[in-house]
């Protein structure tokens, strides 16, 4: 199972605060993948290799934030 890179002392960020900063930050437009067994994923910037976290989303809630295959957690 991937590591949660969401730390439980977040739990109460505005939702709409930490998609604004991710956005900023990582980068947008995100990506959905309808075919995956999971399709309550948004990849950013993008699915596939240039995808840095993944945010896993239960109802309208991100409740995991997940490295992509992009991430560098220096940068």
């Amino acid at each position: 199972m991937p590591e949660n890179l969401l730390r439980s002392s977040w739990t109460n960020l505005d939702q709409h605060e930490l998609r604004l900063v991710l956005d900023e930050r990582i980068g947008r437009p995100g990506q959905y993948d309808h075919r995956a067994a999971n399709p309550n994923r948004l990849y950013l910037p993008r699915a596939g290799d240039a995808c840095k976290i993944v945010l896993v989303y239960k109802d309208k809630e991100i409740v995991a934030i997940e490295a992509g295959p992009a991430f560098d957690p220096t940068g």
